[in-house]
Order: structure tokens, then sequence, then C-alpha cells
């Protein structure tokens, strides 16, 4: 995948790899390593790294220290999992998309994920790590940095506790690889090279009328900004200019067979997923991502708004300004036309 998208001309790319071992998407215990065989075991997997050092693109396998399937390996909830304020194991379940029941309703598994108590973070961490040095990539994602209390009687922490033991845990990963951050808060920003997942709309509560880029204008020039996947949005087409308005960089979730080969499985999220079906979207997100903010990723943003119904300009702090038009005709604004469900980039030396 990653050489036809060189091939067609992407030249920026960083692939989030998951599922790639103990055992897929939801994977055992993550205080040791087992390359998946079913993906060529560690021969392909060295040969996958050496191909992305060659050929520049940014690599970051996908871990969950925090969340472990109730069949995961290696894992004992009793022990290992934190405690809700009634006593009980903290966990949550997993619903079918489909048919909005849990997954053991329906004879797949696992139906649950228990949260990890937060005095393992530690633990958890450095035997990962030391399984990791032997095969390890330049990033590693990490796909939860929750906050949570845990109640265990035995050895309680609180929020502000759990807080200091995930940043010492978050920096501690830091100084060995670049991490991409899935939705991380405030306390993980110094940690952060990426973050994925980045929310591009509102909850759209009656009592707000507009939506703000806040979080983007915040961070825009500190870290990379991915959107969450493209192909799994009601719009696709309206989800890159989104992505574009705000300054963030389009995000796919693909797989190499079609989605279809995941019905019936333990992970039924990846609903449209084929590659052969959304390449030609890519290829055209990826045109009109770098068109809109090729040399502005590393900029801060300095001003958003709404220039006409529809239509949205997003100032940087090089001066180049970024217009995004949401309708199904041309928008003359501040003298410029912006093409039907297109956008156009002023740049500051463009007069």
């Amino acid at each position: 995948l990653a050489q036809d998208l060189r091939l067609a001309g992407v030249q920026a790319l960083d692939i989030k790899l998951i599922g790639w071992f103990n055992g897929g998407v939801y994977h055992d215990y993550a205080g040791n390593i087992r390359l998946n065989r079913q993906l060529g075991g560690k021969s392909a997997w060295l040969d996958l790294i050496n191909y992305a050092s060659v050929a520049g693109v940014g690599l970051y396998p996908d871990v969950d220290f925090q969340r472990i399937p109730d069949s995961a390996w290696g894992f004992m909830p009793m022990t290992d999992s934190a405690f809700r304020l009634d006593g009980n194991e903290a966990k949550f379940s997993i619903l079918s998309r489909a048919l909005l029941l849990e997954k053991e309703d329906i004879g797949l598994t696992p139906s649950s994920l228990y949260l990890l108590a937060p005095g393992q973070y530690m633990e958890i961490a450095e035997g990962f790590l030391k399984d990791f040095a032997q095969i390890r990539t330049n990033g590693l994602s990490l796909r939860s940095t929750d906050i949570y209390s845990d109640f265990n009687k035995k050895d309680m922490i609180s929020r502000p506790e759990s807080e200091a033991i995930l940043q010492a845990q978050l920096e501690k990963l830091a100084q060995e690889q670049d991490l991409m951050i899935r939705c991380g808060g405030a306390y993980t920003f110094a940690y952060t090279n990426i973050m994925s997942g980045v929310a591009s709309d509102s909850s759209h509560f009656r009592l707000a009328n507009e939506t703000v880029p806040f979080l983007q204008m915040v961070l825009h020039g500190s870290m990379k900004l991915y959107t969450a996947p493209i192909n799994l949005a009601s719009n696709s087409q309206t989800a890159v200019l989104r992505a574009v308005e705000y300054g963030m960089l389009p995000c796919f979730q693909v797989t190499y067979d079609q989605s279809s080969v995941l019905k019936n499985s333990e992970y039924t999220d990846n609903f449209a997923s084929g590659y052969e079906n959304w390449r030609e979207d890519i290829l055209g997100a990826y045109a009109m991502a770098n068109e809109g903010l090729e040399g502005l990723i590393g900029c801060g943003i300095t001003d958003h708004r709404q220039v006409a119904q529809q239509v949205f300009a997003t100032t940087y702090e090089n001066g180049d300004v970024v217009y995004v038009n949401y309708n199904m005709e041309d928008v003359t604004v501040d003298g410029f036309e912006v093409p039907a469900r297109g956008i156009y980039r002023e740049r500051s030396g463009d007069q």
C-alpha cells in the first residue's frame, strides 16, 4: 500500500498499524510482544521497517496499554484491572454496530474491555519497551491515554495521582520514540508529535449556534493533527473539506482486502475499508490537502472566520489564507473565486 501511494505521488505519509501483535486489534496484555504470524512474522516486520526508513514513511505501530479484552492472555481482572466505586472491575462492553448488542450475545469475542489499574502503567510500559527494542520503529501509536480513578481498597488511586503516573509513563515512552496519540488531553500535549482522531465537529447542542475549531487553533504548528478516518465518515467529501478548513491532515483507515472479510469477526468497525475502493479518494484528498496546507503544518493559525454563506477562511501566521467553499456553486469572496466544493489558497506573496 505504501509503495503504491508513493508511486502515485504521495510524498508525505504516516502509517498507523492496527492489529500487528498479540492476536489482533483487541490485543492481549501488552507487557510482552508476539508478532502476528499471519502478517509474515519478524522477517516481514523488519522488511517493512527498512522500507519505511528508506522511503521516509512514518511508521506507528498501535498499542493500547489501558484497555484489555476479557479474553486476553496474561491478564487477570481481579488483580490487574481498576475497580469502580461499587467494588466491581471497571470495564465496558463492545457493541455490534449492526445489532447494538454485546458481542458475547452474538457469539463473538471479546465482548468487553477492562481498564488496567493505573498502578501497573509503568510495569506494562517497561515490559513492552524491553521487547519492542528488538523490533522498534521510530514511532509508536497510543490508542488510549485516559485518566480514571481506581477504587481498589488495597491500593486506591485518585484521578490526579493517575494523571501523574500516566505522564511518567508518557515521558518514558517519548524518550524512546515519537508518539502518535489518539484524542489526547492537555496532559499529553508535551509528549505528542502527532495527534490522531482529532474531532472536526461540535456537539450541536441547542445552546451553541456555531462550530469553532478552537482545539485546532491552539495546537496547530506544535504537532501534526490527523482527522478521524474519512472513509468511515457520513460524507467523505465534506470531511476532506473540513480537514483543510481546520488545517488538519486527512486520515483513511484501510485494509488491503475488502472490508467484507471482517463480517462476523471480532472487529466490525472497519465497515468501508477496502483500499482499492478508496484509492482514488485517498489520492484526491491528498492532492487537496497538499494544495491547501503545503508548508503550513508548522505554522500557527491566527484567525478563522466565515466570509460568506458556507465559505470559511483560515489565516496562518505566515500570512497565507485558505478559503474553503462548501456550496455547490462557485463563490467570489475578498476578490477571489473559490470553486464549488473546493478550496482557494491566497499566498502571502500573491497580490
